[in-house]
């Protein structure tokens, strides 16, 4: 079942592409000196005009079929690098966005896929972590949010049962909240114990 799915997600990469801007701002302190900067990443239907003042794009990638495929569920930055994940896997790169550190192509925990765990959502990272949100295909019975290494793309053997009552509609991309040690999803927040 898993490689048939996989087969038709390649099948149809032939017509997928997939573009990833990167914007960076920083507030001057003195001639020489810069401090808050912040990475972005955004889609490409971002318009300059929404851009703020500020911020301005320093790259702009666009990735296709296979590529895209591998970068086309989420993204997520520790500062050194760029984390992509696809519907199964992880994938990490330099700032470039092209030369690849690590991989983990079929990401998803043994314990979480035995219960049909078969899609991962939009990543977040935090602290030396990916923050991964599973969902079990269109039934939503089993959601989870796994973590993994930003270094390895390695399962850590950590994740997290989301309660079902919450999470009717599945999880599909998490946030955390670095100040609370929270989860964010569309449906709640749930703190991290």
């Amino acid at each position: 079942m898993r490689l048939k799915r996989l087969f038709s997600l390649i099948c149809a990469g032939v017509l997928t592409t997939s573009s990833l801007s990167l914007v960076a701002s920083a507030t001057s302190v003195g001639p020489d000196n810069l401090v808050n900067t912040e990475v972005e990443s955004s889609a490409e239907s971002t318009s300059a005009s929404m851009i703020t003042a500020g911020w301005h794009e320093v790259s702009k990638q666009t990735f296709w079929v296979l590529d895209a495929l591998e970068r086309g569920q989420g993204v997520a930055t520790d500062g050194n690098s760029w984390i992509f994940n696809s519907s199964y896997g992880l994938l990490r790169t330099g700032l470039d966005g092209k030369s690849v550190k690590a991989r983990n192509e079929l990401a998803i925990p043994l314990e979480i896929a035995s219960q049909g765990g078969d899609h991962i959502g939009d990543i977040s990272y935090y602290n030396g972590k990916i923050y991964a949100p599973i969902e079990d295909g269109k039934n939503y019975q089993h959601p989870y949010i796994a973590l993994y290494d930003v270094n390895t793309l390695k399962y850590t053997g950590t994740s997290y049962a989301l309660p079902l009552n919450l999470h009717i509609g599945g999880v599909p991309w998490v946030a955390v909240d670095a100040l609370a040690v929270r989860f964010i999803q569309l449906s709640g927040v749930m703190q991290a114990s």
